[in-house]
């Protein structure tokens, strides 16, 4: 029953890996180095928040197929069961129950969302992982 645990904490990781996710916002200024003139840290206030640049448009995401978002051959080697086998596409995707508020609710404004399934044959061995493309406010 570890081993499993194992295997989805190895997994989710992959995933927040693979996504790229980062702490700080897109276009976010980084904090300055500390500097010895404090004069010129207190003329310098950084802003927070992303200044929008109005001349450039907004960034079309798309979602990966899922043969492109993990391949079988990681998969295999992450869990180090060469039996896995997919992935096949979710012919339905419903907003998993054990989602809190704020995640429920990214979820409903998704602008597109792919499923993909991967399992072992002939067993209850399996998962299926979810990506949802969202606006960046």
């Amino acid at each position: 029953m570890s081993s499993r645990r194992v295997q989805i904490a190895v997994l989710t990781a992959l995933l927040v890996a693979v996504c790229g996710c980062s702490a700080q916002p897109p276009g976010a200024i980084p904090s300055a180095s500390p500097d010895t003139d404090g004069a010129s840290r207190a003329a310098e206030t950084p802003s927070l928040t992303p200044t929008p640049d109005p001349t450039r448009s907004p960034e079309l995401v798309t979602v990966p197929n899922c043969a492109d978002l993990l391949s079988l051959e990681q998969l295999r080697v992450t869990l180090n069961d060469e039996r896995v086998e997919g992935p096949d596409p979710l012919d339905a995707i419903e907003v998993p129950s054990v989602l809190g508020p704020a995640a429920r609710q990214t979820f409903e404004t998704a602008t597109d969302a792919l499923g993909c399934n991967y399992g072992i044959p002939y067993s209850d061995g399996g998962f299926y992982v979810i990506i949802l493309a969202v606006e960046a406010a």
